[in-house]
């Protein structure tokens, strides 16, 4: 049974054999030219590897490596390099995912197809997705459940998601109720400096209670309390 990355990946290597046959004319002349723009050559060692059929798996680590090797050293060029794919990805209206594609080709000459028709990137406290045409529900799903997966624990790994229920509305609305209740004025003049307690706005908020013992507002105002502690933390 396939999963919703193999049916991303075989879309997409449909789309780039499609794509090399149909617009060759376009692929083939850009690819040279930035080669000789920035003086890149193609490892030989890896089409040597792919000629001899070795395994997919040591062929692609193989490439990673390369890849790896070549970002760290020529970190000034990298980024003219991506302007330029870019102009070739806007002249056959891919996204942003295919730079990956066309980059691994210019260095190692491996054409493989990016794993997801989309793209995605972090951006301070969010990770951004972008969709393009070809996007499919399954390229959502396997970037959820694959990559994304790990990188929201890691990212949000303090954050706690909310389900609200019953009552989560009515912890919420005392809290509210609380806070409104201590800015209220007093206007007894003998209470101006009166500061309310915990235990005067429990006494407002369940005045029409029919218990209303001292036991139970005690009780009433500890879930307070508590209910305070945890909707004032800010949400990491």
């Amino acid at each position: 049974m396939k999963t919703p990355f193999d049916k991303s990946f075989s879309l997409n290597y449909f789309r780039l054999n499609k794509m090399f046959w149909a617009h060759g004319d376009i692929i083939y002349p850009t690819i040279k030219s930035i080669q000789e723009k920035y003086a890149l050559s193609k490892d030989l060692e890896t089409i040597d590897l792919v000629k001899e059929k070795k395994n997919f798996k040591k062929i692609l680590d193989y490439s990673d490596k390369k890849l790896e090797e070549f970002l760290k050293e020529n970190e000034e060029i990298i980024p003219k390099i991506y302007l330029d794919l870019d102009k070739l990805r806007d002249k056959l209206n891919l996204g942003r995912e295919w730079n990956s594609c066309f980059f691994r080709y210019l260095l190692t000459g491996i054409l493989l197809p990016p794993p997801f028709s989309l793209f995605f990137y972090e951006d301070r406290n969010s990770i951004v997705i972008e969709i393009n045409r070809y996007t499919t529900k399954s390229d959502v799903n396997s970037l959820w459940n694959g990559p994304l997966k790990e990188l929201r624990k890691e990212k949000y790994k303090n954050t706690r998601l909310n389900y609200p229920n019953k009552k989560s509305w009515k912890n919420l609305n005392d809290f509210a109720s609380s806070l409104c209740s201590k800015k209220e004025d007093v206007s007894a003049p003998e209470q101006e400096n009166y500061k309310k307690k915990d235990l005067d706005i429990v006494g407002e908020l369940y005045e029409y209670d029919n218990d209303t013992s001292k036991e139970t507002d005690k009780k009433r105002r500890n879930n307070l309390r508590v209910n305070r502690h945890r909707l004032k933390k800010i949400t990491k």
